[in-house]
């Protein structure tokens, strides 16, 4: 189970986060670095130099171990999502059905390594409300993970972009499962170990879920049997975690607070493009214009994309409660 997780989650230690880090072989985010070929030398003096940069870097401290395991990267088969992300502005600069959000965007982001990695720190921190970057973040995300099949963490729709793309998702299937919703990375790595055999399970009942769902109609005869295995799977999970959530929740320090609590994952078939249709209608709303629903508009000239014509599946986190 190989997943794409978004950078500001990863910053605020949300519930895509932290379910993603425990229930997930492997995570892959986007790390705010120079945009050409950089060393540590010029990592530190980036560091050096940009004190929102360097406060963005502290917040990260806490996910160390989880980088060092292998677990969290930045990479993935040689390509990382900040390549993508010059794509996504690119398309919106060109092509004129994305023309109403080009006001949003940031012309000169990617002029300079201190701006961009300036502005995206201080954003990241802030929590995303700047649209001319966290869009094109976003979208930049799926696109990458349409390309190398990866399953995309979201957070529970709120704002009004977010409820446009749930219109555009197809709910496939739902599971409820316990994580730990506050912990560091050493304790997750802990958790990992001691749910290895029953997460391995999970892991592969969720994988095999999901290409169920996007097998063509006539071989849907397999969906029943995939969707059965994933509900034991979560079982056995969630029995085995109850078996150990002493042991899961001991800290070896004192001021340190381990809290678990129940998630939902709702995994739901969506356009690769969602974010940018759906950031079109919120454009709309809050122009004021017809709130028509999220879509191309046919009279405009597109570009020919292949990748923006594929589906993703995302698994959308809710958090239900936690255990005090």
């Amino acid at each position: 189970m190989r997943v794409a997780l978004s950078p500001y989650h990863l910053t605020t230690r949300e519930p895509p986060a932290m379910a993603a880090l425990l229930l997930a072989d492997h995570v892959v985010t986007m790390m705010p670095a120079p945009l050409a070929d950089f060393g540590h030398a010029d990592l530190h003096a980036a560091v050096r130099t940009l004190p929102r940069y360097l406060k963005f870097i502290e917040s990260w401290t806490w996910s160390l171990p989880l980088w060092r395991e292998g677990v969290l990267a930045s990479v993935f088969e040689g390509q990382s999502v900040a390549e993508d992300v010059r794509d996504v502005c690119g398309m919106i600069d060109q092509d004129a059905e994305l023309e109403p959000l080009r006001p949003l965007m940031r012309r000169s982001l990617f002029e300079s390594d201190r701006e961009y990695l300036d502005a995206l720190a201080a954003d990241l921190l802030k929590g995303g409300p700047d649209p001319g970057i966290s869009v094109p973040l976003a979208a930049a995300l799926d696109r990458f993970s349409a390309r190398h099949g990866l399953l995309v963490l979201r957070s529970d729709a709120v704002s009004i972009a977010q409820r446009a793309e749930a219109q555009l998702g197809k709910r496939e299937f739902a599971i409820a499962v316990p994580v730990l919703v506050q912990a560091n990375g050493e304790q997750l790595l802990r958790a990992r170990e001691i749910l290895h055999a029953e997460l391995a399970r999970l892991r592969a009942a969720i994988d095999q879920a999901s290409q169920a769902r996007s097998a063509p109609s006539d071989e849907h005869e397999s969906h029943h049997e995939a969707a059965m295995q994933l509900q034991h799977a979560a079982s056995a999970y969630s029995a085995r975690f109850d078996l150990h959530r002493s042991d899961l929740r001991a800290s070896a320090r004192d001021d340190e607070r381990i809290i678990d609590g129940f998630v939902r994952l709702a995994a739901v078939s969506m356009p690769c493009d969602a974010v940018l249709r759906s950031s079109l209608a919120a454009v709309r709303v809050l122009a004021g214009a017809q709130t028509a629903p999220a879509g191309p508009a046919s009279t405009l000239p597109v570009l020919h994309d292949p990748i923006r014509a594929r589906r993703i599946i995302t698994l959308v986190v809710k958090a239900l409660g936690s255990s005090r």
